[in-house]
């Protein structure tokens, strides 16, 4: 299954679920997506004054501005020694 963020729509109905005391498996069900997801979602998001989905679209988007470009390794830079060579270096 391929991986998709949660729209602003889906963090809307999460806050506005979970202001109406609706479990978070029941909220996983409404949204469709799995349980973990919203567990998820309500781990990185929620604030002092709780989870509001404004702030999380934002600190969502924000931590997607700030992370580390994917690194592309060429292979022809990757040294592979087996454990052998390793010890024959050493004991030479």
């Amino acid at each position: 299954m391929p991986y998709k963020q949660l729209t602003h729509e889906q963090r809307y109905t999460i806050y506005s679920l979970k202001k109406k005391g609706f479990s978070k498996s029941s909220i996983a069900s409404v949204i469709d997506v799995h349980r973990s997801t919203v567990y998820r979602e309500l781990t990185r998001n929620t604030g002092q004054r709780g989870y509001r989905f404004k702030q999380a679209q934002k600190l969502t988007k924000d931590r997607r501005l700030n992370r580390p470009e994917d690194v592309d390794v060429d292979t022809a830079d990757v040294v592979v020694k087996s454990p052998r060579s390793i010890f024959c270096h050493i004991s030479a």
